[in-house]
């Protein structure tokens, strides 16, 4: 639930440059004469067991040889290779391949900028199926990737529809990799109701994991008992929603590299009951390189407000303890009396006019401007691992050089039922690349309600 509604479109390359070394490597190996080899249990090749007519040469060689003779993609923006060809040269260690020129002729350039959509992004998006299971794997929910290196993290984004249904209940959701929980620490979310509750839900949250090795992965999403609810009847879970053409769900897998200095972020689990004040643990220190970008902040935790009458709580992503000059970006949780709902949230905005230096994201948490009352809760029960957060800052280079992102941020409200909603519309060119993809992002405030019986908006 949001103070702010915020739409962009991201233009991103696809993770294509190992699909085309496999391709090339397949029709290498194809043009190969069939040869017998011998093997030990260890997988080591047998004394004698490799005939004259074969040279047994390490698949790294192979690898490294096929990727000199490639010619390296370029661009204004990204450093792009050592060991492949730049326009026919072979950048040295410390040169990379760019196309600085305005007729885009690439060079090997001794300098190092970064463009965020050119990171490895995977994602899918679909409708359906919705699944009723209380515990274990949903269906369909899952996303193939390949990861290029074992020393950078991942980053994750989830969205759905989710519900728990019965007396003080709550279920939990996990993005486990390659059936495992990850080895930095549990991606998983809560969701709590009141009795008589059946509140079937959308929400996103982001998650982010390290130590995941080199190679092919697979992301799945897990669901089972809250810890300390699951007795029977309190963990009456389900995933998806609509009949016919069910409600959309994303799940999206990003390899952030190690050395990748424009991406900042703080994970982690805990929970802290203030209802005024910095958040504990929500805080973020981090050096922004460029002085014409614009900070990107994203925040994904579970949020509550609790009153024996109308309250709500308002929750804002600070720059050095001042709300963003550009626009504040905030999210609202309102209650009615009695209502206890422990759910995952996550917004996100931009920010301009960010100094170069150091600097310090934090979330603030205070009563709602027209509210008397507050009674907050931030993240979720410790147990097992916790509800999962992240806060994230991102720099985004400047948009008079970099084309490829369109947002729109606005503080407004839409109080129709049906038909296309005025102020929430977002213009921009057509795509710059015919290989990229569309990713398109909307957070808002939204509600259905009605006094009479149970109503349901898309």
């Amino acid at each position: 639930m949001l103070s702010f509604n915020f739409i962009r479109a991201y233009d991103l390359m696809a993770a294509s440059s190992r699909w085309y070394l496999s391709c090339c490597l397949v029709a290498y190996l194809s043009a190969a004469k069939p040869v017998e080899v011998l093997v030990d249990a260890t997988g080591q090749f047998e004394p004698g067991g490799v005939g004259p007519e074969l040279q047994v040469v390490p698949a790294s060689l192979v690898a490294q040889e096929m990727m000199e003779g490639l010619e390296c993609p370029v661009s204004d923006q990204v450093a792009l290779g050592t060991a492949c060809q730049c326009g026919g040269t072979k950048c040295e260690k410390s040169s990379f391949c760019y196309a600085l020129e305005e007729d885009g002729t690439p060079s090997c350039e001794e300098i190092s900028r970064q463009d965020p959509s050119l990171l490895d992004l995977y994602g899918i998006t679909k409708n359906g199926p919705a699944d009723g299971k209380d515990a274990g794997a949903i269906n369909g929910r899952e996303l193939k990737f390949y990861k290029k290196s074992a020393n950078s993290g991942l980053r994750f984004f989830y969205s759905d529809n989710f519900r728990v249904h019965s007396s003080h209940s709550a279920s939990r959701w996990e993005l486990k990799i390659d059936g495992a929980t990850c080895p930095s620490g549990k991606m998983a979310q809560d969701l709590h109701v009141q009795p008589g509750m059946n509140p079937h839900r959308i929400n996103g949250f982001g998650f982010h994991c390290k130590g995941v090795g080199k190679g092919d992965h697979k992301v799945t999403v897990h669901v089972g008992p809250t810890p300390g609810y699951e007795s029977a009847g309190r963990h009456d879970a389900y995933t998806g929603h609509g009949w016919g053409k069910n409600a959309a769900w994303h799940l999206e897998a990003q390899e952030i590299p190690a050395d990748y200095q424009l991406y900042h972020f703080k994970s982690g689990a805990g929970g802290d009951g203030r209802s005024s004040g910095v958040v504990n643990g929500r805080t973020l220190k981090f050096k922004k390189l460029y002085k014409d970008s614009r900070l990107r902040l994203f925040y994904s935790d579970n949020l509550r407000t609790y009153s024996g009458s109308y309250a709500s709580c308002r929750w804002t992503i600070r720059v050095d303890g001042q709300a963003c000059k550009s626009g504040n970006i905030a999210g609202d949780v309102y209650v009615h009396p009695h209502d206890n709902p422990h759910r995952p949230r996550s917004f996100a905005g931009y920010c301009d006019d960010v100094s170069v230096g150091e600097h310090t994201v934090d979330v603030f948490i205070g009563t709602t401007p027209g509210y008397s009352y507050c009674g907050g809760w931030t993240g979720w029960h410790p147990s097992g691992g916790g509800a999962h957060y992240l806060l994230e800052a991102e720099e985004i280079p400047n948009p008079s050089s970099y084309p490829m992102l369109h947002y729109k941020m606005a503080h407004t409200s839409d109080g129709r039922d049906a038909g296309a909603l005025a102020h929430y519309q977002l213009s921009f060119e057509l795509k710059k690349n015919k290989e990229t993809s569309l990713r398109l992002f909307l957070t808002e405030n939204l509600r259905a309600y009605s006094s009479q019986y149970g109503c349901t908006c898309t």
